[in-house]
């Protein structure tokens, strides 16, 4: 779970890959970040591989989620 930075600053940034279990899952994202397009929903296939990135900015957390890595 990834909810937000400690005492973040502007322009803080994380990335972060989600690999889907193998059998047990699928992984979610529920965050009140707002996501580009406002896309948060991760692949779901076994394995499948997704990638989050965040920014800090100004009070807000900006996410954008690329999906399908194979």
């Amino acid at each position: 779970t990834f909810n937000g930075f400690n005492n973040p600053q502007s322009g803080q940034t994380v990335t972060f890959a989600v690999v889907q279990p193998n059998g047990t899952g699928p992984y979610t994202l529920t965050s009140s970040m707002k996501f580009a397009g406002g896309n948060k929903t991760l692949s779901t296939a076994a394995n499948a591989i997704d990638v989050v990135s965040i920014v800090y900015a100004n009070g807000v957390y900006y996410a954008s989620l690329t999906k399908g890595y194979a």
